[in-house]
């Protein structure tokens, strides 16, 4: 009996273990698949012109490789480190052409495969289309062809899109403006082994009442990190010759215009110090008129923080004025009233 323990034993384990290497993600029975698979309605971007649809697929659920991937929560952002754009944002998965007066639906050739297009913009000439393209190294700039139905590629993986998408035609239709990883950045920082000290709070001693938000920075590593993927340089690219030009200098670049001149830029710089408190989008930033030799023409505004509510002092904004692809540009002007002790209710009117 002794002698026939061992083998039994061997032929009840090797099942087992067969099982564990072999079983990977189970899948519902094919019918409910498919009902889960079925692909959205497609996105609908239509030409200025008025002549063209652009009909842009997307993919019902997110895929488990993109669950996957790293991601990095600072200051209200999710931020992906291996393609400096937002993590888990999806994209669209094809693209396809149809003229609005009884046209067929014609798909676009020479697309990244697989596709993962995110920002897109079509051309005032109703011409050319841009897009952005995501692949594991980072975010590339693409442009499709509206005649030949064809796409193309601009420039590498090389844009920065963590504070959100630069991506802007010039007027005449021959330049793309976007905003680039910098150039020999280096590695990102590591967090240290040991802690320099304590985060610090204070109040003043009495109930602040204040909102809660998401990922907010939390330590000086987390501010290094912000600072290190929301650096950018603005770039321009001609479509006609593919030249990448830089303007001005770079930094934590949140938003940037260009006039309808094509001679001056609208540029909206975060600035330090951050906050613990609060999410980026009430950051210090600076508000700058640039030429297209990246001079700066003027501060348009100097915007410190906090630029929320906080208890005893408001901000509130004051005959904002948003031209941008106005004739009025670059004259776009803030106004800001700083009021103490000032409630909701009484916001100036």
């Amino acid at each position: 009996m002794r002698y026939l323990i061992k083998p039994l034993l061997f032929m009840l384990f090797v099942p087992l273990l067969a099982w564990g290497q072999t079983e990977g993600y189970k899948l519902p029975p094919k019918a409910i698949v498919d009902l889960v698979d079925v692909p959205p309605t497609p996105a609908i971007r239509v030409s200025s012109s008025g002549q063209w649809m652009l009909m842009l697929d997307q993919a019902s659920l997110p895929s488990i490789a993109e669950l996957a991937q790293p991601e990095l929560r600072l200051a209200g952002l999710r931020i992906n480190p291996a393609t400096n754009g937002p993590s888990r944002s999806g994209g669209f998965t094809g693209m396809s052409l149809m003229a609005i007066q009884g046209g067929k639906k014609v798909a676009i050739q020479g697309l990244p495969q697989p596709a993962e297009i995110g920002s897109v913009a079509w051309s005032p000439d109703s011409k050319k289309i841009a897009f952005t393209q995501t692949i594991d190294e980072g975010i590339e700039l693409c442009m499709a062809d509206v005649e030949k139905a064809s796409a193309k590629r601009l420039a590498g993986a090389v844009l920065n899109e963590t504070l959100g998408s630069a991506l802007e035609w010039s007027s005449d239709s021959r330049q793309i403006l976007y905003k680039s990883v910098l150039p020999n950045r280096g590695a990102a920082p590591q967090a240290p082994s040991v802690p320099k000290g304590p985060v610090i709070s204070l109040n003043a001693g009495k109930a602040a009442p204040a909102r809660t938000y998401q990922d907010l920075l939390k330590n000086p590593h987390d501010e290094a990190l912000f600072a290190f993927y929301t650096q950018s340089q603005l770039m321009v690219a001609d479509v006609a010759s593919g030249v990448l030009t830089p303007i001005g200098a770079p930094g934590m670049i949140s938003n940037a215009d260009l006039s309808p001149d094509g001679n001056f830029l609208l540029v909206s710089y975060i600035k330090r110090p951050f906050s613990y408190l609060v999410p980026v989008s009430s950051f210090p930033e600076e508000v700058q008129i640039l030429d297209r030799q990246g001079n700066v023409v003027n501060v348009l505004a100097d915007l410190p923080w906090p630029r929320i509510h906080l208890p005893g002092l408001t901000r509130w904004p004051k005959g904002r004025e948003e031209s941008a692809g106005g004739p009025t540009f670059p004259l776009r002007c803030f106004g800001w009233r700083l009021r103490m002790g000032e409630t909701r209710e009484k916001r100036p009117q």
